[in-house]
């Protein structure tokens, strides 16, 4: 099982040691991880101008998490789900193209829209850590 995580869990994951983190160790440990060309993007720019971290800490978590599938950034994104966030419409686009079943995320626009998916099942990190 392939399993996408959102910008904001692999942020939490790295910064703290909670539910977030529990969701990458899992995946890790038990599923294919899958990142998107774009999140990781956006996560260059949070972990250094909101987590204050610095540039040899940035590159050893891009690092870590290069080893693992990357997504590039798909051509579009879908027409058919209005996602108010651009930022949220590029990750989905790219948890779908990845062929991904599942997106984890925190982020309450996605988690909206998941009933109205088939491609793909939006969880939050709390429901994916009780469902697998």
């Amino acid at each position: 099982m392939k399993v996408f995580l959102d910008t904001n869990v692999l942020i939490s994951a790295f910064a703290s040691k909670k539910v977030c983190f529990e969701v990458l160790q899992k995946t890790i440990e038990e599923y294919e991880l899958v990142i998107g060309e774009v999140v990781l993007k956006e996560m260059k720019k949070i972990l250094g101008k909101k987590i204050k971290l610095d540039q040899a800490e940035i590159s050893e978590v891009l690092s870590f998490l290069s080893q693992f599938q990357i997504e590039p950034k798909p051509q579009k994104v879908l027409s058919a789900i209005a996602i108010a966030d651009p930022d949220d419409a590029w990750v989905l686009a790219s948890a779908i193209a990845s062929g991904a079943n599942i997106l984890v995320t925190g982020d309450k626009d996605l988690l909206s829209i998941a009933r109205e998916l088939k491609e793909i099942t939006i969880l939050a990190p709390r429901q994916f850590l009780e469902r697998y």
